[in-house]
């Protein structure tokens, strides 16, 4: 009875404080109207803007952003302190971790150590909790402690209880779940005393992810019922949308599937209005779990992909484990067991650096998994050990059982009948303790069989019969099928085949129904799954309508970058040509002198004179050609210089529109189509011309090394010829890029021997000159149809990369096979081999790890391109000194539209 009283009070006061809010805006929003001071008018938008947080974040940062115009221009330090940490916070909202810290910094910089009520401690609390959501925990820690510093000299219990709730939530982090309850509480007591429900939500919120990481589902949902009750009350449709995806989370767990979908739809119902990025993943992830556990497996990679995306561009630590994790459960699934080992090892690791107990036990659960199904049974049992062990020091009992329960199997898969006996009592004991029956089913009908194989029918029966009560209990119709499939045996191997009738009709009759309840089940689901993906899509439209403004000034940018390195390049190109052409004259001039000198020698000598002036006219005509050359150079860089300006003034138009971008969305997309096609058309052509004139250069080059006969002359002409070809092979590369963009690539069966033999062709010289071994081995079992030039640019790319790296006398081994619907192409070569501080920077951008390298850093960043542009993934192992493997994997259908 206290605790339905404490409850209605609760919603009493929160009714009044929602409408206290209401009040509060427009009592703020009327001050702001009459307030002629203006720090005070900077503090009032502060104020507006935290009674803004929970229900519309552009409508608060516009607040923020206008306090700190008022406060710069006032030079009021406080002001610009709590304005630059509004701005951060709707950075960190939206997922921008850099800036969101950049505001930070900046604001304790602005106060130089002075102590204001709330600032910097809670500041400093949100630094810490950026570092915690990034898996940085040191530095999350360090934070956490200067804060409560700041706050020990102030008497402060807003900013108290905030670093309670996020110690709770640092430590829910770091699985020490029985701390972060402590912390939870601890908040909550100095909530319920400020008497502000939605802080007391949020305490209760927390408590309820505690409780789930203890496995105590029950009293979970208890907390998370609390919070939504207040959540309702007060209109916070962030804790609503937290309900919602927690509350699935629950249902998944139990195997609730339908009920998860449901949770998860409504949750994404509200991201749609308040777009969390960072819930947006864990709701990405967690449909993911749904539609891999109904063996959806395509959809499922795609919501992991797309979480992974957002993760990694939020450097969000945690989330990429455990989305590399889910990844793992995804192949051993499709039974892709190398795949699976792969992204089991690599969430391993990453739970591992961030110290995240409960990650690092799923990460090993799951690769006893997959041995266990491998039926490498020692190395299984060795991971679900590892997995006991961290279990049992988290003291989450429920995960202690079901581990328990899989060692358990592993005995008996090995005919360990009397071991796995004994581990499985222990699990079942587990389950007792805590009430959990669905365990105790599971437990039950395992001892049952394990009792039944070692001959003891009387325990065997006796257990089977618990289980098969407690799933009538409980309302567990497939474990109670079971019981009576293992009654069925018992009482056929005691000879009693009229009981063992029995069962067996009750087991077919329990099926039909069964297999009923699912279709309805399965329908149901449908609809819940069409409506889900329906607000997905929904919520992917509205994130592409705000990422259209960023998009349009990152085209713009990367378009007059593009630009400005060609025209350096082409300034690049005439100095070395005026170089060039002042040591061809110093050459004309030393000539010229000796000539004079040679007058009165004999007519041999005259006959060599001649044969050098003639020499010398040749020069002279290859200096024209030069000068033509550097002019056509030089209007190219006005053609440049001319289209930059064009840009800058579609950029001004652009900059107008955006102001209409909502009414406009469609009208844009098709300009921002059309900029696609003129920058890829642009790329294409300003390839090609400079090409051209290379092509030029280098023929020249060569006339004058046959021609020339001086001997300086002719290594002068090769320098350039060299410096011409690298120039080339780098635009050849830049038209890779081109390529890979298009839409316009012709789609057909690939040959890859001929391609194999057309790439070593190109590469031939460096083969020679290295001697290199190379080896093929092209086995598919059926034709593999594909873009023909993308594929091309992929092996030639790996191939010229093998060679460049690789040592003299050395090998390149390529191999190309399929894996069901995966096509693969391994390239090894026993080269130099990559340092491992390196590694994790192969793909970007114009990075070369060795300084020694004559290549322009391009061709693994166009590999990369051209992999996820056919949906691939490619992967490495590489050790110094050693080599490198390249593995490219290719799904056989993946034609783009």
């Amino acid at each position: 009875m206290k605790v339905c009283l404490c409850t209605i009070f609760i919603l009493v006061n929160t009714a009044g404080q929602l409408l206290g809010q209401s009040k509060t805006i427009d009592s703020l929003s009327a001050v702001l109207r009459m307030e002629h001071d203006q720090q005070k008018k900077s503090d009032v938008l502060h104020e507006l803007a935290s009674q803004t947080w929970d229900y519309d974040f552009e409508r608060a940062l516009a607040y923020a952003e206008d306090a700190l115009k008022i406060a710069e221009a006032e030079e009021y330090p406080l002001g610009q302190a709590q304005a630059q940490t509004d701005i951060g916070l709707y950075y960190y909202f939206k997922g921008d971790y850099d800036n969101a810290l950049a505001r930070y910094k900046k604001s304790i910089q602005l106060l130089h150590g002075k102590l204001y009520p709330s600032y910097p401690a809670y500041t400093l609390i949100r630094i810490a909790n950026l570092y915690r959501v990034q898996a940085q925990f040191d530095s999350a820690k360090v934070y956490y402690q200067l804060a409560e510093k700041v706050l020990d000299q102030k008497d402060d219990n807003f900013s108290r209880s905030s670093l309670y709730q996020n110690l709770g939530i640092f430590n829910n982090d770091q699985s020490n779940f029985s701390d972060a309850v402590h912390y939870f509480r601890k908040a909550i007591a100095i909530r319920s005393l400020l008497r502000d429900s939605s802080l007391i939500a949020e305490g209760y919120n927390g408590l309820g992810q505690s409780y789930k990481g203890l496995s105590k589902l029950d009293s979970a949902v208890i907390y998370y019922d609390k919070a939504f009750a207040i959540a309702r009350v007060t209109h916070n449709v962030e804790f609503e949308m937290f309900y919602f995806i927690n509350r699935g989370e629950i249902h998944f767990l139990q195997g609730e599937y339908s009920q998860a979908i449901n949770s998860f739809s409504k949750g994404l119902e509200i991201l749609k209005e308040h777009d969390f990025q960072r819930y947006y993943v864990i709701a990405l992830k967690n449909i993911g779990q749904v539609l891999d556990a109904r063996a959806e497996f395509a959809k499922a990679f795609d919501h992991y992909q797309r979480a992974m995306r957002m993760a990694e561009k939020m450097k969000s630590r945690q989330e990429i484990a455990q989305l590399n994790g889910s990844l793992g459960w995804l192949y051993i699934h499709q039974r892709i067991d190398s795949l699976a080992i792969a992204y089991a090892k690599l969430s391993l690791k990453q739970f591992e650096e961030i110290h995240d107990k409960t990650g690092i036990a799923f990460a090993n659960n799951l690769l006893g998994f997959i041995y266990y199904s491998r039926k490498d049974y020692e190395v299984s049992l060795a991971y679900y050990q590892k997995a006991l062990e961290l279990r049992m020091e988290i003291n989450s009992q429920r995960l202690v059982s079901a581990t328990l329960f899989n060692i358990a199997r592993v005995y008996e898969r090995q005919g360990m009948y009397q071991k796995a006996l004994n581990v499985q009592l222990k699990s079942a004991r587990y389950d007792l303790s805590e009430s959990n029956l669905e365990g105790l089913v599971f437990s039950y009908n395992s001892l049952g069989t394990l009792y039944l194989k070692l001959g003891d029918y009387k325990t065997a029966e006796s257990y089977l019969i618990k289980a098969h009560n407690m799933a009538g209990e409980i309302s567990a119709p497939l474990q109670k099928l079971e019981s009576y499939k293992y009654l069925g045996s018992l009482y056929k191997a005691k000879g009693n085949f009229d009981k063992a009738l029995h069962y067996s009709e009750k087991y077919i009759a329990l099926n039909d129904s069964i297999f009923s309840m699912e279709s309805v089940a399965k329908i149901a689901e449908m609809n819940s799954l069409y409506d889900l993906q329906k607000k997905e899509q929904e919520i992917l439209l509205l994130s592409q309508q705000n990422e259209l403004k960023q998009n349009q000034i990152q085209i713009q940018q990367a378009r007059i970058s593009f630009q400005n390195f060609f025209l350096i390049a082409s300034i690049v190109g005439i100095v070395l040509l005026s170089v060039l052409a002042y040591f061809l004259y110093q050459y004309y001039k030393a000539k010229s002198q000796a000539n004079e000198q040679l007058v009165n020698l004999n007519k041999e000598i005259q006959e060599k004179n001649e044969e050098i002036e003639a020499q010398s006219e040749e020069l002279q005509e290859t200096n024209e050609s030069l000068r033509m050359l550097n002019q056509e150079l030089r209007e190219k860089s006005e053609e440049i210089q001319a289209q930059s300006e064009e840009l800058t003034e579609a950029n001004a138009i652009i900059s107008s529109s955006n102001r209409n971008l909502e009414l406009k969305v469609e009208e844009r997309t098709s300009a921002l189509k059309q900029a696609y096609k003129e920058l890829d058309t642009f790329f294409y052509r300003s390839s090609h011309d400079f090409r051209r004139p290379l092509t030029t250069l280098m023929g020249l080059a060569e006339v004058a090394k046959i021609t020339l006969k001086d001997t300086a002359a002719v290594e002068l002409f090769s320098k350039v010829n060299e410096t011409a070809i690298g120039v080339d092979r780098m635009l050849f590369k830049l038209q890779s890029v081109s390529t890979i963009a298009s839409t316009d690539l012709i789609f057909g069966e690939i040959d890859f021997n001929r391609k194999i033999d057309s790439i070593c062709d190109l590469l031939h010289a460096s083969i020679i000159d290295k001697r290199i071994r190379i080896e093929r081995n092209v086995t598919l079992s059926r034709p593999f149809f594909s873009y023909s030039a993308i594929i091309e640019i992929i092996i030639q790319n790996l191939v010229e990369n093998a060679v460049q790296y690789t040592r003299v006398e050395s090998y390149i081994n390529i191999r190309i096979y399929n894996e069901e619907e995966l096509l693969k192409i391994d390239i090894e070569d026993n080269g130099e081999g990559i340092a491992d501080e390196f590694q994790n920077r192969i793909f970007e951008m114009y990075f070369r790890a060795n300084e020694r390298s004559k290549g322009n850093g391009l061709g693994l960043y166009i590999v990369k391109k051209a992999v996820e542009k056919l949906n691939g993934v490619i992967i490495f192992r590489s050790r110094l000194g050693a080599g490198t493997t390249f593995l490219v994997t290719l799904p056989f259908d993946h034609k783009f539209s």
